[in-house]
């Protein structure tokens, strides 16, 4: 098996061992602030992953009239155009596409997870292939953990500390004044148990 590390020196992966510590504590304390603010995180990540399929949508479009045969322009026009509705839509309704993107999450990380697990279990007389199905089991566990944590399309699992009573959703005096924060009463009727 090649490792990944064979073509890099290690003199020089040591000699910037700061950086990397650099990364992982702005990391730390990025998701720290986006732990004082979840509505803010998740509002804002949506938007972000909706100017993603935005951008890809317009690049597939772009593609779709440089490539010859009309099976092929179809296929990147349709690709395209559903990049384009789904970046929209994370414009139009962020609460609802984060409920979808969560589930979407959850269900890859599943997938990934048993695929690991199977790849690991293939993989039993070789060294390390413990370590593969147990990453393989903590994905698939992070998967059933988002999807029974995040938000459903049908509405909230029930998790402490969620209910509106507890978080304030339905005093008046926190619900924001700007007027493109419409979804307000969506997510206080998500959080209603």
């Amino acid at each position: 098996m090649a490792d990944i590390f064979d073509e890099t020196p290690t003199s020089q992966l040591q000699s910037k061992w700061i950086w990397f510590v650099g990364l992982g504590v702005l990391l730390l304390v990025c998701g720290l602030i986006a732990l004082g603010n979840l509505m803010l995180a998740t509002v804002v990540s949506v938007y972000y992953v909706g100017m993603l399929m935005l951008f890809g949508g317009v690049t597939y479009l772009v593609h779709a009239f440089q490539v010859r045969g009309w099976d092929h322009v179809l296929f990147w026009t349709l690709s395209g155009l559903l990049y384009v509705f789904a970046g929209i839509a994370a414009f139009v309704n962020p609460i609802l596409t984060s409920a979808a993107l969560t589930l979407f999450l959850s269900l890859a990380l599943v997938i990934a997870g048993v695929f690991r697990t199977w790849v690991g279990r293939r993989m039993k007389p070789a060294k390390g292939w413990g370590w593969i199905v147990a990453s393989g089991v903590i994905t698939a566990l992070a998967g059933f953990g988002a999807r029974l944590a995040g938000q459903q399309p049908l509405g909230p699992r029930p998790v402490p500390g969620r209910r509106s009573h507890c978080s304030g959703l339905d005093d008046d005096r926190l619900r924001p004044r700007h007027p493109q924060l419409k979804q307000w009463k969506a997510v206080s009727f998500l959080t209603r148990t």
